[in-house]
């Protein structure tokens, strides 16, 4: 998807650009067309459930890759910028979601896990479209929170998407850095791409983000396989209990 000699080999990612890519081809490759809903069992359930908010968010921030490389080389640069710092915005939602799953499934909190999920998916800015559900906070917090969360594991994180936000924003000096230069012959000159920006290094920069998302699908599959695997053993451990206490024909 990125091309190395497209970047300066003083850039941080330049090392890094076959990586990014393999790491992006992982993501992809657990895309799912489709889920079984399933309301058998409540750990099972709570699996499923957390399973479609990480589809939802995977393909966002997939949508928001292919959205900034088309518009960057389609020559609109704000536009990739703008889709960078979303790409942030996924991977913060993903990793903070995925961290605090992981801890509640592997201290068998399946109630805690479901309302974390139920939290994460329903949370809606708008109080006449917010469902009413007993105990559940469906009030989205900001994105800085998941921004500061995901600088733990990134450091700079915050940095870097704020510095997106700048170009961004409809801030004044931030439009004026990114569309204005004055000549030393005192006339200002304006370029819709201009070179002072390295567009196509913040973007690899922001996809470099899909190695995180990777381990945390990982982390995801992990920890549903720990969760079956505890299950099977709840299993042979009760019947074993039962075949000591004579309750079985076997």
């Amino acid at each position: 998807m990125f091309d190395r000699s497209r970047m300066s080999p003083d850039d941080g990612m330049y090392e890094h650009v076959e990586d990014i890519n393999r790491a992006i081809a992982d993501v992809r490759s657990g895309l799912k067309r489709e889920i079984k809903l399933d309301n058998s069992k409540v750990n099972l359930t709570v699996f499923v459930d957390a399973q479609r908010y990480l589809q939802a968010h995977i393909r966002r921030a997939l949508m928001f890759l292919d959205g900034g490389k088309h518009a960057l080389d389609g020559g609109y640069s704000l536009v990739a910028l703008t889709c960078a710092r979303s790409i942030y915005e996924s991977a913060a939602c993903i990793y903070d979601f995925c961290e605090r799953f992981f801890l509640l499934t592997a201290a068998k909190d399946f109630e805690g896990a479901a309302r974390l999920t139920y939290e994460r998916s329903l949370a809606i800015k708008f109080d006449e479209f917010r469902p009413v559900m007993n105990q559940l906070n469906l009030k989205p917090q900001s994105i800085l929170t998941y921004i500061d969360r995901l600088s733990d594991e990134v450091p700079g994180a915050r940095r870097a998407y704020e510095q997106l936000s700048e170009a961004v924003h409809p801030n004044a000096f931030g439009a004026l850095l990114y569309f204005e230069a004055v000549d030393d012959d005192g006339i200002a000159r304006y370029a819709d791409n201009p070179d002072v920006i390295d567009t196509y290094g913040l973007l690899v920069t922001s996809a470099s983000l899909f190695s995180l998302i990777r381990s945390e699908m990982f982390g995801f599959l992990a920890a549903h396989a720990r969760m079956i695997a505890d299950e099977m053993q709840d299993r042979i451990d009760d019947y074993e209990r039962r075949k000591a206490a004579g309750l079985t024909s076997g």
